[in-house]
């Protein structure tokens, strides 16, 4: 549970309120960690938002915002997700490669 503040100037610029909204979200916001040990019990991007609520009856704008932040923010997680998971592949795989002596190889 997160509690954020836009305003009118906030939203006023399509783009840029969701920049705004991003920031602000991302201020408050707790994602679950993402480690080497961890890295595969979560499912890629299973993150789910349960419920947005507005203190007063808002325009589209504000919707805007909030959903394609929360939405951008997904994907960053996604995305540090799908790399730790590969780092993890790759340093599993030189962990358990071939361990010849390199000096009878040239």
């Amino acid at each position: 549970w997160c509690e954020i503040h836009l305003t009118d100037e906030d939203v006023e610029d399509w783009k840029r309120g969701v920049d705004i909204a991003e920031e602000k979200l991302k201020e408050v916001l707790q994602l679950p960690p993402i480690t080497l040990e961890s890295c595969h019990d979560r499912e890629d991007g299973d993150l789910q938002w349960d419920e947005i609520n507005f203190d007063e009856e808002v325009n589209g704008k504000y919707w805007h915002a909030l959903v394609m932040a929360l939405h951008r923010i997904k994907q960053e997680f996604i995305q540090k997700q799908r790399k730790m998971k590969h780092l993890d592949w790759y340093l599993t795989m030189k962990r358990t490669s071939d361990k010849r002596n390199p000096k009878y190889y040239v």
